[in-house]
C-alpha cells in the first residue's frame, strides 16, 4: 500500500512535465512540416522556373486560398503553380501541387498579416520582405503566441528564400 502511495505521488509530479514535453514535440513537428512545405514550394519554383505559391486554405470552399484571414496558417494550406503571380488558385487551370489539412493544437503567427508566400523561378520570396513565423501550443492563455512562459519555436524567411531557425 505504501509503495502504491509513493508511485501515485511520483506519477502526479511527472505528468505535468510530460505534458510540456508532448506540447514541445507537437510544436516542433508542426513547424518542421510547415518548413518542409515552404522548401517544397521553393524547389518546385526553381524546377519549373515559374512562380509557386503557398497560401492559407479557405475553410469555406475547397481548393481556394483564404484572402481574408491572414495569420490563420493553422487552418491548412495549398501549394500551387502560380504562373501569373496573382496568389490565387484559378480553378481548374491552376495545378495544386500539395495541400495540408488544418493543424490542431498549434498556432502559427507571422510578423505581418501574410496569407500567401510566393517563390519566383530563382527561389527568392516575392515581394522580398522577410517574414518571421512563430509557432506555439494552442491554449486559451496563449492564442497569439505572445507568452514567453510557453514553449514556442520561431524561424524567419529571408528575401533570398533562405529559412533560418531563430533561437528562443
Amino acid at each position: 500500500m505504501f509503495a502504491l502511495t509513493i508511485l501515485g505521488i511520483l506519477v502526479a509530479l511527472a505528468v505535468p512535465g510530460f505534458m510540456g514535453l508532448v506540447e514541445e514535440f507537437q510544436v516542433d513537428g508542426k513547424q518542421r512540416n510547415f518548413i518542409s512545405g515552404l522548401k517544397y514550394a521553393q524547389s518546385e519554383a526553381v524546377k519549373r522556373n515559374s512562380n509557386v505559391t503557398m497560401c492559407v486554405a479557405s475553410t469555406t470552399s475547397n481548393d481556394t486560398c483564404d484572402t481574408t484571414s491572414a495569420n490563420d496558417w493553422d487552418q491548412g494550406w495549398y501549394i500551387f503553380d502560380d504562373a501569373n503571380a496573382d496568389q490565387v488558385i484559378n480553378t481548374p487551370a491552376t495545378e495544386i501541387l500539395r495541400s495540408q489539412n488544418a493543424v490542431n493544437n498549434v498556432t502559427f503567427v507571422t510578423t505581418a498579416d501574410v496569407n500567401a508566400i510566393s517563390f519566383n523561378g530563382n527561389g527568392a520570396i516575392l515581394p522580398g520582405a522577410p517574414i518571421m513565423f512563430t509557432f506555439c501550443h494552442t491554449d486559451s492563455d496563449n492564442a497569439d503566441c505572445s507568452s514567453t512562459d510557453e514553449y514556442r519555436s520561431m524561424f524567419t524567411s529571408l528575401p533570398s528564400g533562405q529559412l533560418v531557425i531563430v533561437p528562443n
